[in-house]
């Protein structure tokens, strides 16, 4: 089986844009062609059902919803599988880390 990773679907979700455009640069010089970005978290799980992205690049402290409320929402959905999430954060406190795990 050939994956081509390159071509995997990508939703951003994070309330600082600068953060969303660091992403973009990031994903777009590595080659991956195929993300989104939203800095409205309340956006997130609309966002989601229409691409089913590969991965969501998820911001924790956000306003309105924040980053444990939208994963639970996405598992929600994803009932039968899995939320595909990779949480990017700067609260380096152990209880945040637990929280995600």
């Amino acid at each position: 089986m050939n994956i081509n990773f390159l071509k995997a679907k990508t939703l951003i979700v994070d309330d600082e844009p600068a953060n969303v455009a660091l992403l973009e640069d990031i994903l777009e010089e590595q080659g991956y062609t195929y993300f989104l970005s939203t800095t409205g978290s309340r956006k997130a799980i609309d966002m989601y059902k229409e691409i089913r992205p590969d991965l969501v690049l998820l911001d924790l402290n956000m306003p309105h919803l924040d980053g444990f409320q939208v994963m639970e929402q996405l598992q929600e959905l994803e009932q039968d599988s899995y939320a595909p999430i990779l949480v990017l954060t700067a609260q380096p406190d152990r209880n945040t880390r637990d929280k995600i795990s």
